[in-house]
């Protein structure tokens, strides 16, 4: 039997004193009966709290205090919880720059020339000029759906949205590199500094925060501003690390000094390092609020490999793709201990001591992800998941499912005699999503036989390389991107019985004119038969590298699940809403 968590207790210099408790008023007769039962209570009397009884217990106990109890959430309390001081960021951790002095960190590239235009003509083309870390809203087209470009500047590899409860705001963050197509990273090598005039290291992760409402436009809330490179992908952790800020003002046991949390955040730099960010809520202001951080939560380092790309296992489990094939488990529990027990304003030393490092992959892991356990149907809507079902897809050809608990017996999914750039788990449909080397999507499920075969079936098709996959943990959509500039979403319950016709539907596609330098969106571009596609896309065409879209996620929050963002080497990052308005 598993053993159970252990309570945290907090250091005594970050302890706080608790409330005074009213003294209970003692009558005689009470104090007779408490008396006599103090002399019959005796150690052999006592019953001896065995796990069944304990159980019964918690299971008799409110939500909130059972999931304190029973340290699902380790010293990660929800938003009303906001007495905890221990995690959050404070004022000190950070350096508040102008945005002149921030100008270097920022992308090279400025203003965007758009053209957005609806293929149906049921409303005029617009064309307009968005300026760096700006946002306009799109026509609606025929479905009347809320749309918004923002400008992140620079080609985007990190796309994520934040773990929060409110059901009108939400926050996204965004990295990258800071041009588009003037530069790339050769793979498995650190970026260095070559001097004091060498600013190739400056860059910024921005955080934006979305009015799902559409009374607003998005505006860029935080810009973090960094020394280490090239962004290759990032990740918010699963826990409710997210403090309200109204709860949060009303606090009355918040330290001087801290600042209300929105997550922790892991990015992967070019200069091998893994980073997690302790990210604070920026106060609405008219302007960007840019960020220099001197003291992460978190520094990941391996000495001889790059680490590539980051993901959460639930709280305690960050888990990093290597460029070598090797795949590096992070105790965030253990690191978090040993963070408490420094002084104040002190940063740990990066840490080159996983919890395991095992080989996967014969060469580089593009692609990892843990299996959401949030979709599965017997878990709650917002919990948080403990994963151990690790999914992995790399250079070699290889898609791997991996059990954490046993990572030396990796399972082979699929192999192809190419390249498998995306890849996404299906829990709730007991199956994964694989871009495949002709350009298309297909989704695996276990035969009904039962003798550990998988069939396939086509769900989405593109007439390019196929760069990302995505499918929302709630709904039966999947999302997928690729080097053609078009961004599709599929139906997967189409996929479970021939009556229906498979169809993808295109949010948008993207084009570029060189010769004048605008980008155009197209919207209402019409759904098409999967089997017409299925057939174009075994000939692979060559698209211009400015419209490729590299990124699509999915909001995992349940109050916004029906929004998703995409970006890609344009520098553009699209939201919108899925649903009709």
């Amino acid at each position: 039997m598993d053993q159970e968590p252990q309570p945290f207790v907090l250091p005594d210099h970050e302890s706080t004193k608790a409330p005074p408790q009213k003294k209970a008023k003692t009558t005689k007769k009470s104090a007779t009966s408490s008396a006599a039962a103090s002399t019959a209570s005796t150690p052999t009397t006592q019953k001896k709290q065995t796990p069944q009884r304990r159980l019964q217990r918690l299971q008799r106990l409110p939500q909130r205090q059972r999931r304190a109890r029973t340290g699902t959430w380790t010293r990660i309390p929800q938003s009303s919880d906001s007495g905890f001081p221990c995690l959050r960021p404070t004022a000190s951790d950070n350096s508040y720059l102008p945005q002149h002095a921030a100008s270097p960190y920022l992308p090279a590239n400025g203003d965007r020339p758009i053209l957005n235009s609806s293929h149906s003509a049921v409303e005029p083309p617009r064309q307009f000029i968005l300026p760096l870390l700006r946002a306009e809203q799109l026509i609606k087209g025929t479905l009347d759906r809320t749309k918004y470009v923002l400008n992140f500047g620079g080609s985007v590899w990190g796309l994520d949205w934040a773990k929060v409860e409110d059901p009108r705001y939400q926050y996204l963050a965004i990295g990258g590199y800071p041009t588009t197509v003037e530069k790339s990273q050769l793979l498995g090598t650190k970026q260095v500094q070559q001097g004091p005039d060498d600013h190739s290291l400056k860059g910024c992760v921005q955080i934006w925060r979305i009015d799902t409402t559409g009374e607003q436009v998005p505006v860029l809330d935080l810009c973090f501003l960094t020394e280490c490179g090239v962004v290759f992908g990032l990740e918010w952790s699963d826990a409710a690390y997210f403090e309200d800020l109204n709860v949060f003002k009303r606090a009355g046991r918040v330290p001087q000094g801290h600042l209300a949390r929105l997550g922790l955040l892991a990015v992967s730099f070019g200069d091998g390092t893994c980073r997690v960010l302790n990210q604070e809520i920026g106060a609405p202001l008219d302007h960007p609020l840019f960020v220099k951080c001197d003291n992460y939560l978190f520094t990941a380092v391996l000495p001889d490999t790059l680490l590539w790309k980051p993901s959460w296992g639930g709280p305690n489990t960050l888990a990093t793709a290597c460029a070598n094939g090797n795949v590096a488990i992070w105790d965030i529990n253990n690191i978090l201990e040993q963070r408490l027990r420094l002084p104040p304003h002190h940063q740990l030393e990066p840490s080159a001591d996983p919890a395991t490092c095992f080989p996967a992959h014969n060469t580089a892991i593009f692609t990892i992800q843990f299996e959401d356990k949030r979709a599965m149907p017997q878990q709650q809507e917002n919990s948080a998941p403990i994963g151990t079902i690790l999914y992995t897809c790399g250079y070699d050809g290889q898609t791997l499912m991996i059990d954490i608990r046993d990572p030396y017996n990796p399972i082979l999914l699929y192999k192809i005699r190419g390249i498998v750039n995306a890849l996404t788990p299906a829990p709730h449909m007991n199956g994964f999503c694989v871009g495949d080397t002709d350009n298309s999507v297909r989704y695996f499920r276990p035969t009904d036989d039962g003798d550990g075969e998988f069939k396939s079936i086509g769900v989405a098709a593109h007439m390019s390389c196929i760069w990302d996959l995505d499918l929302s943990p709630h709904l039966p959509f999947l999302g997928s991107v690729g080097a053609d500039g078009c961004a599709k979403i599929s139906n997967m319950n189409r996929t479970q019985s021939k009556s229906y016709k498979p169809v993808q539907n295109n949010l948008y596609q993207i084009g570029f004119d060189a010769m004048s330098g605008v980008y155009s969106i197209v919207e209402d571009t019409p759904e098409e038969p999967l089997t017409d596609v299925l057939k174009k896309s075994d000939s692979t065409m060559i698209f211009a590298p400015e419209i490729a879209l590299q990124k699509i996620v999915f909001n995992k929050n349940s109050k916004c699940l029906d929004w998703v963002a995409s970006g890609g080497t344009s520098g553009l990052v699209r939201v919108e809403s899925c649903f009709k308005k």
